[in-house]
C-alpha cells in the first residue's frame, strides 16, 4: 500500500508565500525548480520529536497572521473553483497567500497546491488495500493525514511572518470533513493555532429554490455549531444569477413565508416552520455575493473574512480556551487510566509468564509478585491488552492501530482465521561499538521506533495438513511454507525471507528441549508479518524479525522467558541462517526502554540506561547501497568474526600460551585482553593495554594461512572444524588482516567506554556533544580505514554529513551498505536533512534510484523507541 502517512508536500523556500501565475496558476514561482524541489521534498520529511505539537492542543505561541480561510461546499457548489479565483485573486493584489489541498480524489486541480494530500495519501491505494469505496477511501485518507496534521501546523508557523492567509480546499463529499473525526482534528489544529473562518459556499441558481436555499442554511448552521469557529457565506454563481434574493429571505421572514406559500407539500410546511428556528441564526451570519468565474464580489469576501477573524479573536477565541483547557483536564485523566492499566498489565506480565504448558514444573522459571524488584533483563517480556504501553499516543499510536487493523483483516483474509496473539520487536541505531559485540565488549545501541510485528496462530491439532505458513503484508514477499518439523535444515544455498522465521521457530525448540519440555507430535503455525524496518539499512532487520517471530511462538504456546535468555536464544537463532551474530541487534531488541540507549554487555548479557544529551539528535541516512548481511557473510562479516579469533589465538600463543590451550580456551580478543592483565605481561611494559600486544606481537602486513598455521601448528579448517560458515570464510580467504582487525576492537572498545563516561560527565550540554561527535569520527576512521567495513557510498554520505554541521558521523551496523548516524544539534536538523537532500540525494533521485515522495523513509530522525512486547488483546 503506497501510504506515506508521513510526508506533506510544501512548494517553495521556507518562509515564501505562495505566487500563482495568472496565466497557468498551476505553475508557483519565484524560485528556480531545483530549489523548489529541494524544498518539497524537506518538507516531506516526518522528523520525529520536532513538531509543534499533537494535532488538536493548541501551539504554544498563538499567532494572529496568518488567517486560516477553510472552503466548504456542496458537491457542484462551484467550491474548487472557487478557491482558484481566490487565489488568482491573491495574486494580483499583492496578498501572500498559502494554499492547501485536502481532496484525496480530486484528479486535477486548476491551481498549485503548497500542502497536497495526495502526495502523502494514494487514495485508490488506501480503497484498494481497506477493500473500501470512495467515500470510505476518502475519508480513511483524510484519517491518515491527520495522524501528520501537527507537522502542516509547524510548516505553516514556520512561514507565518510571510503569510496573510491560508486557502484551504475540502472534499465534495462535504459531509466527510465536516463530520468525521480527522475533519475535527484538522479544524480545531487550526483553530489552536491561528484565526480560522469557514467559508461555505452555496450555489446560488440551485438555492433560488426556497426548499433547497433552507437545505443549504441548515447545513451552515450545522457547521458553524459543529465547528465553533466563524462562518461566511459566500453566494457563488453571481454572474448566473444575482443573490439578492437570499440575502432578503434572510433579512425578511415574511418574504420567505410567501416565497414558499405556493407550495402546500409536506417539505414546504417544513421548511416555513424551520425559517423561524434560523431567524436568530442569520443574524450571527457575514454574506457575500461571489462569481468564481468573474471574481465578482472578491473584495467584499476578504473584508468578510477580515471581519470574521477580528470576531475570532473576540469571541470564539475565549469559548475555544476554555474548551481547550477541558480537553486537557480529559486528557490528563486519560493518561492517568492509561498509565493505570499499563501498571496492571506489566504486573500481569510480570506474575503469569508461564501459563499452560507444563513448563513451570520443568525447569522455567515462573514470575511472580516477588519478581518486581528484580533485575529488568530477568524480567519476561511484558504482555499487553492495548497499543498505549509501546505506541504511546498521538500519531504514532494512530499509525499502530492502523497497522494492527490491517493485521487481523490481512490474517483473516489470507488463512479464514484471526491471529491468537501479536509480538513485536524494533529495529536499533548503533550509535558506537561497531563488531565488537561478538568479542565480548559492550556497545552502546539504542531502538528505533520501525519495528516488525508477527501475527500468529496455532492451528489445531486435528487440522490435517501441519505446516508453516508465512506470509508477509507486502506483496514483494511471497508466502513460505515450510514442514512443522523443528529439526528441518535450513537451506542455505536457495536463500528465502521466510527462513529468518524458521531460525526463531528451531531456536525455540531447542530451548525449550534444553529446558526438559516435550511438546509432544509439533503442530503447524499460521504467521502473518509486517515489518517497517529498511531490509539492509544496518538497522537490523533481520534482528528485528527472528526476534518478534521466537517471542511470537513463545506466546502461541503461552510460555514466557526471561529477557536475557530470550536475548541470548534469539542471537543463536540467527546462526541458523549462516551469520556469526554478536547479540547486539538482539539484546537492545528485546531489552530497549522508551526514552534511553542502552550500554550492553556481555557474559551475563544486561543493560544500563543511557540517557543522551537533549540538545542533540541522531539523524539516520540510508546510503542506498544495500547490505546483503547473509548471502556475503563468508566475504564480509564472518570473515572480519574469523580474523578476530585468529588474531585473539596467535596473541596469546605470542604471550607464552601453548598453542593448544590457546586454540581451545581464547575465543575472543576479550578473552586474550583478561591474559595482559596478568602480572608478567603488565610488569613488562608498565600497562595492560592489549594495544601494546598487538603492536609487539601481530604484523601490520596480511597474514597467509600458511603463515599462521606456523604460529599455531594446527590447520586452520581443524581449528574451525565445528563452523560451517567459518570454513566457508577459509575457502574463500587469500590473506587475514590480523593487526588491523584487532586494533579496531580494542581502539573501538575504549571509545564505548568514553561515550558512556562522556554522558554521565558533568561537562556542559556543547561539550558533551562535541566529544560525542568526536567519539563518532574516530569510529567511523577506524571502521574505515583499519575493518574495512564500509564502502564508497558511506564514505560519500558521512562527509556530506561533516560538511554541513553534523558534530559527528559514522557507519552503523554491519557496514557494507545500509546507514550512517549523524549527531546533530537540535536546532539544525531540517537544515541538516534538506543538506543531505541536496548533497546524497538528489543526484540519485534524478537517476531515479529513489522516488523523491519516498525520501522520508530513508533520512530521519529518531529517539529511542521501546523494545519487544507481546499483545493479546
Amino acid at each position: 500500500m503506497d501510504i506515506d502517512s508521513q510526508n506533506f508536500k510544501s512548494s517553495g523556500e521556507e518562509g515564501a508565500s505562495m505566487q500563482t501565475d495568472s496565466k497557468d496558476s498551476s505553475n508557483i514561482q519565484g524560485n528556480s525548480k531545483e530549489k523548489e524541489e529541494l524544498s518539497e521534498s524537506m518538507d516531506k520529511l516526518h522528523i520525529e520529536g520536532s513538531s509543534s505539537g499533537q494535532a488538536g492542543t493548541s501551539s504554544p505561541n498563538f499567532r494572529r497572521k496568518p488567517v486560516i480561510i477553510i472552503v466548504v461546499g456542496m458537491a457542484g457548489s462551484g467550491k474548487t473553483t472557487f478557491l482558484h479565483r481566490l487565489v488568482c485573486h491573491t495574486q494580483a493584489s499583492n496578498i501572500r497567500g498559502y494554499v492547501m489541498n485536502l481532496d484525496p480524489a480530486v484528479t486535477t486541480l486548476p491551481f498549485g497546491a503548497n500542502i497536497d494530500i495526495r502526495d502523502t495519501v494514494k487514495y485508490k491505494e488506501v480503497m484498494k488495500q481497506f477493500n473500501l469505496g470512495p467515500n470510505g477511501g476518502i475519508l480513511t485518507s483524510l484519517n491518515l493525514f491527520a495522524t501528520r496534521f501537527d507537522e502542516v501546523i509547524s510548516m505553516i508557523e514556520k512561514r507565518a511572518d510571510t503569510l496573510d492567509y491560508v486557502l484551504v480546499d475540502t472534499p465534495g463529499q462535504i459531509e466527510i470533513f465536516t463530520w468525521s473525526a480527522s475533519g475535527a482534528i484538522i479544524t480545531e489544529a487550526f483553530a489552536s493555532t491561528f484565526p480560522t473562518v469557514i467559508a461555505y459556499v452555496v450555489d446560488t441558481p440551485r438555492a433560488s429554490s426556497p426548499v433547497t436555499f433552507m437545505s443549504n442554511m441548515l447545513y451552515a448552521c450545522s457547521i458553524l455549531y459543529k465547528t465553533r469557529l466563524p462562518l461566511v457565506l459566500a453566494f457563488n454563481k453571481t454572474d448566473v444569477a444575482q443573490h439578492q434574493f437570499a440575502l432578503e429571505w434572510m433579512e425578511d421572514f415574511e418574504a420567505f413565508q410567501a416565497a414558499v406559500s405556493s407550495d402546500q407539500s409536506y417539505t414546504s410546511t417544513l421548511t416555513q416552520s424551520l425559517s423561524l428556528v434560523l431567524d436568530e441564526f442569520y443574524k450571527n451570519l457575514r454574506s457575500v455575493g461571489v462569481s468564481a468565474v468573474s471574481g465578482a464580489g472578491m473584495a467584499a469576501f476578504f473584508k468578510a473574512i477580515e471581519a470574521s477573524s477580528e470576531e475570532y479573536m473576540e469571541t470564539y477565541k475565549a469559548e475555544l480556551d476554555k474548551r481547550r483547557a477541558e480537553k486537557l483536564r480529559l486528557e490528563e485523566e486519560r493518561k492517568k487510566e492509561n498509565l493505570d492499566k499499563f501498571r496492571k498489565d506489566r504486573e500481569g506480565a510480570e506474575k503469569a509468564a508461564v501459563l499452560s504448558t507444563g513448563l513451570k514444573d520443568k525447569g522455567v522459571r515462573k514470575f511472580n509478585g516477588s519478581d518486581r524488584m528484580a533485575k529488568y533483563e530477568d524480567l519476561p517480556i511484558p504482555v499487553f491488552s492495548s497499543l498505549e504501553p509501546v505506541y504511546g499516543d498521538g500519531s504514532q499510536l494512530e499509525e499502530a492501530q492502523l497497522r494492527f487493523q490491517n493485521l487481523k483483516s490481512k490474517f483473516l483474509e489470507v488463512f479464514g482465521h484471526p491471529p491468537h496473539v501479536f509480538a513485536r520487536s524494533p529495529g536499533r541505531v548503533n550509535l558506537i561499538g561497531e563488531h565488537i559485540d561478538y568479542e565480548g565488549y559492550s556497545v552502546l545501541p539504542m531502538a528505533i521506533r520501525q519495528d516488525t510485528i508477527v501475527a500468529i496462530r496455532r492451528q489445531d491439532e486435528g487440522e490435517a495438513e501441519k505446516v508453516l505458513r508465512i506470509a508477509n503484508v507486502n506483496e514483494k514477499y511471497t508466502m513460505c511454507t515450510y514442514p512443522a518439523d523443528p529439526e528441518q535444515e535450513v537451506n542455505l544455498k536457495d536463500h528465502k525471507w521466510g527462513h529468518y522465521f524458521i531460525c526463531g521457530y528451531k531456536g525455540y525448540y531447542e530451548y525449550a528441549k534444553s529446558k526438559g519440555v516435550d511438546f509432544g507430535l509439533p503442530v503447524g503455525l499460521d504467521v502473518l508479518v509486517d515489518g517497517t524496518v529498511p531490509t539492509g539499512s544496518g538497522l537490523s532487520s533481520s534482528a528485528a524479525f527472528v526476534c518478534s517471530s521466537t517471542i511470537a511462538i513463545m506466546a502461541a504456546f503461552d510460555v514466557n522467558f526471561p529477557k536475557k535468555e530470550i536475548a541470548q536464544l534469539t542471537c543463536e537463532c540467527e546462526r541458523h541462517i549462516g551469520t556469526q551474530s554478536g547479540g547486539m541487534d538482539q539484546a537492545i531488541s528485546v531489552m530497549a526502554k522508551s526514552g534511553f540507549a542502552e550500554l550492553i554487555d556481555f557474559n551475563p548479557i544486561r543493560a544500563t540506561d543511557v540517557q543522551l544529551p537533549a540538545g542533540g539528535t541522531f539523524i539516520i541516512a540510508h546510503s542506498l547501497a544495500e547490505s546483503q548481511k547473509a548471502v556475503t557473510a563468508a566475504t564480509n562479516y564472518n570473515n572480519r568474526v574469523v580474523e578476530c579469533r585468529l588474531a585473539a589465538i596467535v596473541l596469546a600463543i605470542k604471550l607464552g600460551m601453548k598453542p593448544q590451550e590457546a586454540i581451545s580456551n581464547v575465543k575472543t580478543l576479550s578473552d586474550f585482553e583478561g591474559l595482559c592483565v596478568s602480572v608478567a605481561f603488565a610488569s613488562n611494559r608498565d600497562s595492560s593495554d592489549p594495544v601494546l600486544a598487538v603492536k609487539e606481537f601481530l604484523k601490520e602486513e596480511p597474514y597467509t594461512a600458511e603463515e599462521i598455521e606456523i604460529v599455531t601448528g594446527e590447520k586452520l579448517p581443524s581449528i574451525f572444524g565445528n563452523s560451517p560458515s567459518s570454513l566457508d570464510v577459509l575457502k574463500a580467504a587469500k590473506d587475514f588482516k590480523l593487526h588491523q582487525r584487532a586494533s579496531h576492537v580494542y581502539s573501538e572498545a575504549k571509545r564505548v567506554r568514553a561515550f558512556k563516561d562522556t554522558v554521565a560527565s558533568d561537562l556542559s550540554e556543547e561539550d558533551k556533544l562535541k566529544k560525542l561527535g568526536g567519539l563518532m569520527n574516530e569510529s567511523h576512521y577506524s571502521c574505515s580505514v583499519l575493518y574495512e567495513c564500509s564502502c564508497p557510498e558511506l564514505e560519500e554520505l558521512v562527509k556530506i554529513c561533516g560538511e554541513h554541521g553534523a558534530l559527528g558521523a559514522r557507519l552503523t551496523g554491519a557496514g557494507w551498505g545500509g546507514c550512517a548516524v549523524a549527531l546533530v544539534k537540535e536546532n539544525i536538523v531540517p537544515q541538516f536533512i534538506l543538506n543531505l537532500k541536496e548533497g546524497f540525494y538528489q543526484s540519485r533521485i534524478e537517476k531515479g534510484v529513489i522516488n523523491k515522495n519516498d525520501l522520508g523513509l530513508y533520512v530521519f530522525a529518531s529517539k529511542p523507541s521501546s523494545g519487544a512486547a507481546i499483545f493479546k488483546f
